[in-house]
């Protein structure tokens, strides 16, 4: 099938997906309870639609680069959302991981601001490249925390994070590709993306077809062990200070 007929049957056949998707978020009431999540769905299903409208050429270009930013950033919202609801029960844990999580895009971000790159294109897909991977390395690191403590997830916070693992993780290895091959890559990712989103998408209907809460954690190994990590953390850096402090002493 000619490249240009198959982006427009894939493209639609995700807009549906997407449709149905966002006819069971309101039919099923999980809309309001993964914000981020269908935020970043619906603008997905929005871009899409203008996507497929856009005449090839530079204005489609420019469009393609700003869209894939926009979805780029909420699905950083996503990840965060999937670490919020698995770790609920997990107040010290949750907190922790919200500041690693700021200090980690903030300083992959800033260090692409910093390098610079030959042209736009080119640095935005090594951006979106290294933010994904990190992405993906938190969320493995959060489903083996979840493997570990035996940490219990309903079906609809397990879905929405299998799919959108699949999702980045595919995506890491498309941008990777394409960072390494350039141009020669290009008509591979253009077969395989839409396959790969039309994927995470069965995933996401199929789990999110109505709400389907997480049950609550039988024990708090994992929060009792942060709490004791924390209180090792702090008496360490008492010490520290301490020893800078009066040196003579310690």
């Amino acid at each position: 099938m000619p490249i240009g007929l198959y982006s427009k049957v894939m493209g639609w056949a995700c807009v549906l997906l997407l449709g149905l998707l966002a006819c069971r978020a309101l039919a099923g009431g999980t809309l309001k309870k993964y914000p981020a999540f269908y935020s970043y769905a619906m603008t997905v299903l929005l871009t899409t639609v203008v996507g497929l409208g856009v005449t090839r050429g530079r204005s489609y270009f420019y469009f393609y680069w700003v869209s894939e930013f926009i979805v780029l950033l909420l699905g950083i919202g996503v990840t965060w959302e999937i670490y919020m609801r698995v770790l609920a029960y997990y107040p010290g844990v949750r907190r922790l991981a919200w500041m690693l999580l700021s200090i980690i895009f903030s300083l992959v971000v800033v260090a692409h601001s910093a390098a610079g790159h030959p042209t736009q294109a080119f640095s935005f897909v090594a951006l979106e490249r290294d933010l994904r991977t990190v992405q993906a390395i938190v969320l493995l690191t959060l489903f083996a925390l979840v493997a570990y403590y035996a940490i219990p997830l309903g079906q609809n916070v397990r879905g929405i994070a299998i799919g959108y693992i699949f999702l980045v993780a595919t995506s890491v290895l498309n941008l990777s590709l394409r960072y390494y091959f350039g141009a020669s890559f290009h008509p591979f990712w253009k077969y395989g993306g839409p396959l790969e989103f039309a994927v995470a998408l069965g995933i996401w209907t199929a789990t999110l077809w109505s709400y389907q809460p997480n049950p609550k954690p039988s024990n708090e190994d994992l929060e009792l062990d942060y709490e004791w990590l924390s209180g090792q953390a702090i008496r360490a850096m008492v010490r520290l200070r301490t020893h800078l402090i009066h040196p003579d002493n310690s």
